[in-house]
């Protein structure tokens, strides 16, 4: 059968089917792949075109014996771009973490504040409560400074025998 079919198709034809079925194995492998780590992958692009190139070849009764992607070339306008991607992705991947840090900072600075804050009022509020204890002291100390010893002899009531004045 092999031998009707090259009589018919003739020695050409079979590489232009291998060309071919290589050319759609390139472009459907290749394009799954990341530039900037095509170097590092072409172990796994082999093996993914071979998984490509052995059934386009079977279609036409013809069997590849490996699939060795040795080099990859590319032009220069394409290597000046992948390096820019990747400067790019450093730069904002630098730029994430320079927001992160900022908002980090901010969060810390806010909780400082608030605590600080708590503090003043607690500081404030103990110097009231202390200050109305001295007024009461300075008023009891008043009293008993100025007091003869002598109880009232006089209760000023409100008609029910509650003091209108406490005697506390």
């Amino acid at each position: 059968m092999a031998a009707e079919w090259y009589d018919e198709v003739g020695s050409g034809n079979a590489e232009n089917i291998i060309q071919s079925v290589i050319s759609d194995a390139i472009k459907e492998e290749s394009g799954q792949k990341e530039a900037s780590s095509f170097a590092q992958e072409l172990g796994d692009l082999a093996t993914n075109m071979s998984a490509v190139i052995e059934p386009g070849l079977a279609e036409f009764h013809m069997d590849s014996v490996s699939v060795l992607v040795e080099d990859a070339i590319f032009d220069k306008d394409f290597i000046g771009a992948v390096k820019n991607k990747v400067i790019a992705l450093e730069r904002q991947t630098e730029s994430l973490r320079l927001v992160q840090v900022a908002r980090n900072e901010a969060a810390a600075a806010i909780e400082l504040a608030e605590g600080q804050a708590e503090a003043i009022r607690r500081v404030a509020d103990a110097e009231e409560d202390e200050k109305a204890r001295l007024e009461m002291n300075a008023q009891e100390y008043l009293w008993f400074k100025t007091w003869n010893g002598q109880l009232p002899t006089t209760l000023v009531t409100d008609g029910n025998n509650s003091l209108l004045i406490g005697l506390e």
